[in-house]
């Protein structure tokens, strides 16, 4: 008899009744277990909050940006709505809250940002999450029993990150069966935004955004300096692509990794005047790389490869070569608003190799490649912080200076007493000329009686009681796709205690001053783009907020044409006013004003550099026009090479009507600081016109040594030096003008170098030799000079001439005299040639 493979039981059927009766109040048991955790998740009425867990986008540095992710569960039949709360443990006064509907049976998940605690506590602090039914219209805390249904989240504070980056990289291969040999790549991509960071010295810490959806609102981006992206399913989303445009325009970095992406997907985020197309895509094993950083040896610069890799080349216009392979660009910068968009063309399993020797014994800091020598450059492109907002909101002193009754006109009050001494005047040679001086001695009287009337009012109507207001401070950053971005520093009086909203339909968000104690101030999400600043008892007196909201729907850009006075720049129609004092800073460190021509056409031939005191072009400076020249020099003139403003024009405006609205009847006052992006246009072939000085950029020459005279980051000259220099400076034309025919350079060289021989000369790029312009023996004045010497025009027909600054040393020894050069300009006269040579 042959046994069953499946194996029997065998004994009495009141032995197995017995055994099914003992596991019966365990299985009833459980099914109870299970039964009561869900009621008591779901709460009596159906809404229950299932989980509450930091979200990974969540960073505690800088500007603290806190996310709670919170599931809610619907175990009813019908849909519900209710309100998820959340605040840090020990904060009474503050409470955000976001509204959420879900429908039957279902769970939805949330996130809600919670206002931080300022300062923060420096080890770890709890987060409590609660839910809110609507019942009979009425908002009711969910319990579990007698108890409030509350969550705590512990949130424990990492190390300080110095460039804070998020990655969506691609996801991993899944592992090979046991059973099969095949090779397995790494995530290549991953590998090489690693080796960048741990190379910089920087942590492999990251915000994970791969495969989900990338937050819309620009409050998630505002630590985040960095995105590292290599797939192009965020591209491809509208909400996701305005999104990362403002980002960019608000300071940010985007490096993309082109093995999975298309730069057609890329195209949206370029400004008007860029373009990158792909031509082709070939496999490379031996190649050369050559690169704009330091110099490295021949044998560092060659790439040996077993596994071909691909290499994407590209046609581009606009921005600046990192990496060169074959002359085809390997990297690519493309200077976006105030941020950049970084492309790297070749596989990312090429940059780099793998590491030898870890650096580091904390694994944060330990990568399995490193990137190859020709390849660090990128490291001080890509990975650093992202440029910080032209104005500091929260340090901002001017709606303060704006809040109280309106100061008295100096004019007006000239104006009465003109109108008073005139009538005097006028009335004595009247009386002298009839020969009865007599009546002056009422006529005077009842004339000063009449002019002290209106003097009167003006001084009573400066003690009155000041009323309710509002003073407001906006920035509004107008961009050429995707809208624009409205921030606002405000300050607000209140002559008694009051309860109102801050209301808007915008996505956006509000943060008031933490040092407001009276009430709870609640921000409420109400969806994607409504949302409520509230609080039954705002306190009385002076205190801030400050707003941010999106405007998609505005979008402006400056349109500059060459003529033969300069450029002649076209503003947008659509703004609340005309634009007053206008400032162009096209090219870093020569902000220039602008000459009104009509309402919407300002001239800039650099007549007017704005530095200084001169910020305006009024005859009369008021306070207010002190005000905005202070807000005009701490954006301009910083030091900061984040900082550094380009293509923009600036200018005041009335306040913009979409900003959020209190629902209280409070008077609103304040100003616009509009900046928008400046886009050149080409100049028609043959037409001649002027290339006034701030359109033209100055960056040091990558040949040869030179002194650090010249700031590039800022566009700015080191204010003094006792020692020699030597240094090769390109001036380099737009590209909107090229190919030019050259008729007229102007120079204006402001240098003061005492007991100095100094030497300006220009390089000739055939044969590497200098040829002096000028040269002067301690000059102590400003030089202007203009030169239509063949051979140097012809030298700036493609558009850069590099020149050579030579200061030598103090001509008595023992004794050092610091030198400076103020500016160093040159205005261009010429026309423009056919882009194409066989085109006439």
């Amino acid at each position: 008899m042959k046994s069953s493979p499946i194996p029997t039981f065998s004994g009495s059927p009141a032995l197995w009744l017995l055994l099914i009766l003992s596991l019966l109040p365990s299985a009833v048991g459980i099914a109870q277990q299970e039964d009561l955790q869900f009621a008591a998740s779901s709460g009596i009425d159906g809404l229950s909050l299932d989980s509450a867990s930091l979200s990974p986008r969540s960073m505690l540095v800088g500007d603290p940006l806190i996310v709670i992710r919170c599931n809610v569960r619907n175990g009813s039949k019908e849909t519900l709505t209710g309100f998820v709360s959340a605040r840090i443990a020990g904060n009474l006064t503050d409470d955000d809250r976001y509204r959420i509907t879900v429908e039957p049976q279902q769970i939805r998940s949330c996130e809600i940002t919670v206002r931080p605690l300022i300062p923060l506590p420096d080890a770890r602090f709890e987060v409590e999450v609660s839910l809110y039914k609507i019942v009979d219209g009425k908002e009711v805390l969910s319990v579990v029993g007698d108890e409030p249904a509350v969550r705590n989240v512990t949130v424990f504070r990492g190390p300080k990150l110095p460039v804070v980056a998020a990655s969506a990289l691609g996801l991993e291969a899944a592992p090979p069966l046991d059973w099969r040999w095949e090779k397995t790549d790494p995530l290549y991509t991953y590998e090489l935004a690693m080796a960048s960071r741990v190379d910089g010295e920087l942590s492999k810490e990251a915000i994970g955004l791969d495969g989900i959806q990338f937050p819309i609102n620009q409050n998630d981006w505002k630590n985040t300096d960095l995105l590292m992206l290599a797939e192009p399913a965020p591209l491809r989303d509208a909400a996701t692509v305005g999104t990362l445009k403002s980002f960019l325009n608000s300071g940010g970095r985007i490096w993309v990794m082109l093995e999975a992406i298309d730069t057609q997907d890329l195209q949206p985020l370029l400004e008007p005047n860029q373009q990158l197309r792909t031509v082709d895509s070939v496999q490379l094993t031996n190649f050369r790389v050559d690169s704009t950083g330091p110099s490295i040896q021949e044998q560092d610069a060659r790439v040996d490869l077993e596994d071909p890799v691909i290499f994407k080349r590209l046609m581009h216009h606009g921005g600046s070569v990192g990496h060169r392979i074959d002359g085809w660009p390997a990297s690519l910068v493309m200077p976006v608003g105030r941020g950049e968009l970084i492309i790297t063309a070749l596989e990312s399993s090429a940059w780099i190799k793998p590491r030898k020797v870890q650096t580091s014994e904390d694994p944060f800091f330990q990568s399995d490649y490193e990137l190859r020598p020709w390849a660090r450059s990128i490291i001080d492109t890509v990975q650093t912080k992202r440029a910080t907002n032209i104005v500091s909101l929260k340090d901002l002193v001017y709606p303060l200076e704006r809040i109280g009754n309106p100061v008295v006109s100096r004019g007006l009050v000239a104006a009465i007493l003109l109108c008073f001494c005139t009538a005097l005047v006028a009335m004595s040679i009247w009386r002298l000329t009839a020969r009865d001086a007599k009546a002056m001695g009422w006529i005077a009287p009842g004339l000063a009686l009449l002019a002290s009337i209106p003097l009167v009012y003006l001084a009573w109507s400066q003690k009155r009681e000041i009323p309710a207001m509002v003073s407001l401070f906006q920035w509004v950053q107008l961009e050429s796709k995707s809208g624009a971005m409205l921030r606002e520093s405000a300050a607000v009086y209140l002559p008694r205690g009051t309860s109102m909203d801050l209301q808007s339909n915008l996505l956006g968000y509000a943060a008031p001053d933490s040092k407001i104690q009276s009430g709870i101030k609640t921000f409420q999400t109400e969806d994607l783009q409504s949302w409520r600043l509230s609080n039954q008892d705002w306190p009385t007196g002076t205190w801030r907020y400050q707003t941010e909201s999106s405007l998609p729907d505005l979008q402006a850009v400056a349109q500059g044409e060459f003529n033969k006075d300069g450029v002649l720049i076209r503003l947008p129609t659509n703004l609340p006013s005309k634009l007053q004092n206008p400032v162009v800073a096209y090219t870093p460190g020569a902000p220039v004003l602008g000459a009104p021509v009509t309402d919407s056409q300002i001239l800039i031939d650099g007549t007017f550099p704005a530095e200084g005191e001169r910020w305006t072009l009024d005859a009369i400076v008021g306070d207010e026009q002190r005000r905005r020249t202070a807000i005009y020099r701490k954006a301009l003139e910083s030091s900061d090479r984040t900082q550094t403003l380009s293509r923009i024009v600036m200018g005041w405006t009335d306040l913009f009507d979409q900003g959020p609205q209190w629902n209280s009847d409070i008077q609103r006052r304040g100003v616009a600081l509009v900046t928008m992006p400046l886009t050149l246009q080409r100049p028609e072939t043959g037409n001649l016109f002027t290339v006034p000085y701030p359109f033209i950029d100055i960056k040091i020459a990558r040949d040869g040594n030179s002194s650090p005279v010249f700031l590039e980051g800022t566009g700015r000259w080191i204010s003094q030096s006792s020692n020699r220099a030597e240094s090769s400076l390109e001036f380099r034309l737009p590209v909107e003008v090229l190919p030019i025919q050259v008729t007229q350079i102007d120079f204006d060289w402001d240098l003061q170098a005492p007991r100095r021989k100094v030497k300006l000369s220009w390089l000739r790029s055939q044969d590497k030799t200098l040829v002096e312009i000028i040269g002067f023996d301690g000059p102590s004045l400003p030089w202007k000079a203009s030169s239509t010497d063949p051979a140097l025009l012809d030298e700036f027909q493609d558009g850069l001439l590099t020149l050579r600054l030579e200061v030598a040393e103090d001509q008595e020894s023992g004794s050092s005299i610091p030198w400076r050069i103020r500016h160093l300009r040159l205005n261009v006269q010429g026309m423009t040639k056919p882009s194409n040579p066989l085109k006439r």
